[in-house]
């Protein structure tokens, strides 16, 4: 693009709206319909994926969270089967969130809706071996998760990013989107949750966890490949069952929704691929605004975002005393921290058109996520929403779900509007003073700024692993190797005996001893059959190996 062409196209995204019909030539009319063009390149990452067309009226935003709790809704859901002979209920749930706590864990309160429903418990296949036996409940956690936020009722759907648990009903601001009538995807996420289930653990009517039928594979205890074949080839089928539409045609009224699932765990990027592919863009009429409960995005998006991009954005993150962990006990208590820290440097390094709000109320914690996307040149709208927060976790360990509704109805744009207007009601902007006040003071600890860094240090790490294998090794066959005969060699008259060994550094040693000093084998419990066999004198305990 030469310089010209670029000033042009500016002054078009600044005052080509404001322009009466009489004002616009030719050319402006064409560069218009040219700029109209960019929301479906924004699109265009998606001309392979699977989608669903809905209604608009189908579309309802729940704009406050709800006030029923975790408890209410399980005897709600009891006495539901007990009413209705032919519900069917199904719950998945992560494994490690699901059995911690002991009596009060979601797994024992599960238990009341058994037989009639099935209960599902997602276990990652990252964790395993030594490291599964050692780390505590909540750290555990953190090596992957079931993350994914869909409750389903026959034909509709909510998608948010809440759990099920009191304070996300209560004080703890989240998203949630409700898709009603709507078959085709409704099937599409049941189908996804029966998917997982199938590679999870099942909670039989006797109250024991097994795996269940279809689940070939243990996840901790079997073949991670195997693990990784059966549940990605299960995938990756369900994925393609979407028609896919080419050439996708906007200029009518219509609404589309594109599931994106991000499991890298499996080798699912869909999300991901659409990330990168929006961040990249270089387009001054897109707008594009993220919220997230926390400010932890990969490096990847960052650098997009902040050195790429010529697009307009505003992120919306919780503030100190709205991230979940504020008063945390322990450890848990720097985390709002770590995360003004990592706000901080995102701040100092993003280009002038990214503004970072913080999002603060009064006794309520901050836990919404999703991404809304527009263009002072088109009249289509999209926004994600899902259980993404478009960290590392999310994009390598976790399972997350997520759709993105395309639309140009007016109606519905309308309400997107004001549900992106609600986010910034309760928010500020953040700027170089915000980092002075005491409450985003950052201990020095956390603070510290790496003054050099070598990037090619993973390799250094994979040696070091090896060398640390190396010794294990060494340690564990140096008592083979420790006195290992090499040479028996006898005089002249037979009656003098010379054991060549090695010592345990690795020396080569000489022994001599008188022959009616050695040990026979007739007098031992070794044979000559055996692989490895002891050679003793009688006048000491010390022996050799052969």
């Amino acid at each position: 693009m030469t310089y010209g062409t670029f000033v042009e196209e500016l002054f078009a995204c600044l005052f080509i709206r404001n322009l009466k019909t009489s004002d616009r030539s030719l050319e402006f009319r064409q560069l218009r319909a040219s700029l109209v063009k960019r929301m479906h390149e924004i699109l265009a990452s998606l001309s392979s994926r699977g989608s669903v067309v809905i209604s608009p009226d189908s579309v309802h935003i729940i704009g406050t969270p709800q006030e029923f709790y975790e408890q209410l809704m399980i005897n709600e859901l009891s006495g539901a089967l007990k009413r209705q002979e032919g519900l069917e209920v199904t719950v998945l749930i992560d494994y490690f969130r699901g059995t911690r706590g002991g009596i009060k864990s979601s797994l024992n309160l599960l238990k009341r809706l058994l037989p009639r429903a099935s209960i599902y418990l997602f276990h990652t296949p990252m964790l395993r071996g030594w490291l599964r036996k050692l780390l505590p409940e909540r750290s555990n956690e953190i090596i992957g998760l079931q993350h994914m936020k869909l409750y389903i009722f026959d034909d509709s759907v909510i998608i948010s990013g809440a759990n099920l648990s009191e304070t996300y009903f209560t004080n703890r601001q989240d998203r949630y989107i409700l898709f009603e009538h709507c078959k085709e995807l409704a099937d599409f996420l049941e189908k996804l949750i029966q998917i997982i289930s199938s590679c999870s653990f099942q909670l039989k009517p006797d109250g024991n966890l097994a795996l269940h039928d279809n689940c070939t594979v243990h996840p901790a205890e079997g073949s991670a490949i195997k693990y990784w074949e059966m549940a990605h080839n299960r995938l990756f089928q369900h994925l393609n069952s979407l028609p896919v539409e080419e050439n996708i045609n906007f200029d009518s009224e219509c609404t589309r929704v594109y599931p994106l699932l991000q499991m890298g765990v499996f080798g699912i990027n869909q999300e991901h691929d659409f990330l990168i592919h929006l961040f990249s863009l270089k387009d001054c009429t897109v707008k594009i605004t993220i919220a997230s409960g926390y400010l932890n995005f990969v490096e990847d998006y960052i650098k997009l975002i902040s050195n790429f991009g010529t697009y307009s954005m505003d992120i919306v993150f919780a503030s100190p005393q709205a991230n979940g962990f504020h008063e945390g006990s322990g450890m848990s208590g720097y985390i709002p921290a770590m995360y003004v820290n990592l706000s901080r440097q995102f701040f100092c390094s993003a280009r002038d058109k990214v503004r970072l709000f913080e999002y603060s109320r009064p006794s309520w914690s901050f836990h919404g996520k999703g991404l809304w996307i527009e263009s002072a040149s088109s009249n289509i709208v999209a926004t994600l929403v899902g259980s993404s927060n478009y960290g590392y976790r999310s994009l390598g360990r976790d399972l997350e779900a997520q759709v993105l509704i395309v639309t140009n109805n007016e109606d519905l744009r309308s309400r997107l509007k004001q549900e992106h207007k609600r986010l910034f009601e309760h928010s500020s902007l953040v700027d170089g003073s915000t980092f002075l006040r005491p409450d985003h003071r950052i201990p020095l600890w956390i603070r510290m700024v790496a003054v050099y860094r070598f990037t090619e240090i993973h390799l250094g790490s994979f040696i070091a692993r090896l060398k640390l294998l190396q010794t294990l090794v060494a340690v564990e066959l140096c008592r083979y190797f420790n006195r290992l005969i090499g040479v028996i060699a006898m005089d002249e008259s037979n009656k003098l005996v010379r054991v060549g060994y090695l010592s345990f550094w690795g020396a080569r040693r000489n022994r001599f001893m008188k022959l009616e000093d050695v040990v026979p084998l007739s007098d031992t419990v070794s044979n000559t059959s055996d692989v490895i066999v002891k050679f003793h004198q009688y006048s000491r305990y010390f022996f050799f190996i052969l």
